[in-house]
């Protein structure tokens, strides 16, 4: 790519990234239409998430601890078939082929370019994952699959995205085999935004549209398990990592924005947002939401 073409594509993506804030009618697109292979913080990876911080230094270890933190709230000692929900570039899905070798993985995405390129990268995997894994073109909340067809549903940090959250519960209830498990890795609020003044409210709304977030998805801990449990599931559990995701994150990504590499192939604005909000980030700020890791079970 010569150097102007390159330009006009960076203040192309730069203007694509403000409409979705400007716009008083939100866009067709949303911010994962753009978030391509060279708007990311990684070294070795594609991942997409805040990762988990416990014990990695760097994001790449931070989004495979996520990810194996995740899928290692069910049981995948077995030939199980395992649908990951919402896979991005595909990172967690060749991670966790390698980890647990008698699964097969079926991972879906709305994203058709981020497939592209998640198959793209699987072409280059060794053959016994290339094996037992497979991408596909699914929509979350009306998925083409059989009624209890699939052992395990796991999904890192893309429940929030799905319109609405709840329908895709209610898919996942009906996809999965009796006895079935789910993991989520998520973000939701820690109060309810009924309670919320209506500035903030109005504030939200207009932030969530940048992240494709849907106002409903808006729900407590309380509310989630409540959504849970009435659509059928059992044995909930929901885990706050937020200390471990939040705070780290912001102070890497301050850091990291810095760096001469992503300088060159991070979009401005994103590298704005990043290191804006890791400069003003304090220790075990929240902005009022939870990360968390919910899991159950279908009877």
């Amino acid at each position: 790519m010569t150097t102007a073409v390159a330009r006009t594509s960076r203040w192309r993506e730069t203007w694509d990234f403000l409409w979705l804030f400007l716009s008083p009618m939100g866009s067709k697109r949303n911010v994962y239409d753009i978030l391509m292979p060279h708007n990311n913080l990684g070294e070795q990876s594609l991942f997409l998430n805040l990762g988990y911080w416990e014990q990695a230094q760097d994001y790449d270890s931070a989004c495979a601890a996520l990810a194996l933190r995740t899928a290692g709230k069910l049981n995948l000692e077995g030939p199980f078939q395992v649908l990951d929900v919402g896979c991005g570039f595909g990172d967690q899905d060749f991670l966790w082929a390698k980890t647990w070798t008698q699964c097969r993985w079926q991972a879906i995405n709305v994203h058709g370019e981020q497939l592209a390129t998640a198959r793209e990268r699987l072409s280059q995997q060794p053959k016994e994952i290339q094996d037992r894994v497979q991408f596909t073109v699914m929509n979350a909340c009306v998925m083409d699959l059989p009624e209890a067809s699939v052992d395990r549903i796991v999904s890192v940090e893309a429940a929030f995205h799905f319109d609405t959250r709840q329908q895709f519960l209610a898919e996942a209830f009906r996809v999965l085999k009796p006895g079935g498990q789910i993991a989520l890795a998520d973000v939701i609020p820690l109060t309810d935004p009924a309670e919320w003044s209506v500035l903030k409210r109005a504030l939200t709304k207009w932030g969530l549209r940048f992240w494709y977030t849907p106002f409903p998805n808006l729900i407590t801990p309380v509310q989630y398990r409540a959504s849970l449990e009435q659509l059928g599931f059992r044995n909930v559990a929901i885990e706050d990592i937020s200390e471990q995701v939040f705070f780290p994150f912001r102070q890497y990504a301050a850091k990291r924005v810095e760096e001469p590499e992503i300088r060159r192939r991070v979009n401005p604005l994103l590298r704005g947002l990043w290191g804006m909000r890791g400069r003003s980030a304090k220790k075990g700020k929240s902005d009022g939401m939870a990360y968390v890791i919910v899991s159950a079970e279908k009877p």
